[in-house]
């Protein structure tokens, strides 16, 4: 009997079916998602808008900070360093504090936590408003776990940004670019007594896989997206999320990344 993992993330979703759908494997074009060799996926019009969550809020309640992911000195405000830390809840937060000041200012960032998964954060200044000061904080981070078992396992790794306007603590952008599921079993008839048997390697094992990604870059304090990708394995359901290729710069007027023309 097939053994089935199934996870949900941001953007997609995720419903357990059998395995009789073929494999969705390409680069597509920036136009739309055609829901043509699997019968499972939606199409979606690739957008145009790089997408704010909204789920930066200050953070009230008492934590324990497990891990220090990163941490970055402000290049406005000299007396002034932001860590991005792991509580005890599992929970993402943004930590702004000050030189000679024992106070901190603690904020959700509303990225959803993978529990028991490992977490990593890069943190670098742009100038998004173009205003010759570099006071948006981007974070970049990325998320993974998986279990390698001998008849089923499981990974993910999912990649996402959030850019933060320190100085007026707003934000302004906040999306997965990335994000990759794939859990495999033992097929009906594998001989799981073998000494070297493995699932994930042998050929007749059933996969479930939903992925997508885009390559993102930031350059002159715009941001990139290109080499679109996607692959679809043995899901009932799977939502895939597609940005246009192009350069999208900070719009003043909407307050949002947009494709530039």
């Amino acid at each position: 009997m097939k053994k089935s993992i199934c996870l949900f993330f941001p953007f997609i979703l995720f419903a357990c079916g059998g395995n009789n759908a073929e494999t969705s494997t390409e680069n597509q074009d920036s136009t739309q998602l055609n829901s043509d060799t699997t019968g499972a996926e939606i199409a979606v019009l690739a957008e145009t808008e790089l997408p704010a969550k909204n789920g930066f809020t200050l953070y009230s309640e008492p934590y324990e900070v497990m891990e220090e992911l990163a941490t970055i000195n402000s290049e406005y405000n000299k007396g002034q360093s932001i860590s991005i830390v792991k509580t005890d809840q599992e929970e993402i937060l943004m930590v702004v504090k000050f030189v000679n000041d024992s106070e901190t200012e603690s904020w959700y960032l509303g990225i959803d936590p993978v529990y028991g998964g490992m977490t990593s954060v890069r943190l670098e200044y742009m100038d998004a408003n173009k205003d010759d000061v570099k006071d948006e904080l981007v974070i970049w981070w990325e998320q993974y776990e998986g279990n390698n078992g001998m008849q089923s396992g499981y990974e993910s790794e999912i990649m996402g940004i959030v850019v933060i306007d320190v100085m007026n603590r707003n934000e302004m952008l906040n999306f997965v670019y990335s994000s990759h599921h794939a859990s495999y079993s033992a097929g009906e008839n594998a001989n799981t007594a073998a000494p070297d048997y493995h699932a994930k390697m042998a050929e007749d094992s059933d996969w479930e896989i939903c992925s997508f990604s885009h390559k993102l870059t930031l350059v002159n304090n715009d941001f990139q997206i290109s080499d679109y990708y996607r692959e679809v394995e043995g899901m009932g359901e799977c939502v895939l999320r597609q940005f246009q290729d192009g350069t999208y710069s900070f719009n003043l007027t909407e307050e949002k990344f947009m494709l530039q023309p």
